[in-house]
């Protein structure tokens, strides 16, 4: 039972992350500001450790 909301906490939660990173790396290729921009405030969401635990929290409940 553990392995299916495995799957689906990667399905719905990590991977949207994933295709929001590479969506806003070709919509700005060209511009090199606007690339700088985004990826400086995903990186953000990415190291902040408090969205981790956010999510790690989550995935407990859903499982417990």
């Amino acid at each position: 039972m553990g392995f299916y909301f495995l799957v689906y906490f990667l399905c719905v939660d990590i991977l949207p992350y994933f295709f929001k990173i590479f969506y806003l790396y070709t919509a700005t290729k060209f511009t090199k500001t606007k690339k700088h921009f985004h990826f400086t405030r995903v990186k953000a969401i990415f190291n902040s450790k408090y969205a981790i635990l956010s999510k790690i929290r989550l995935f407990k409940f859903y499982i417990f």
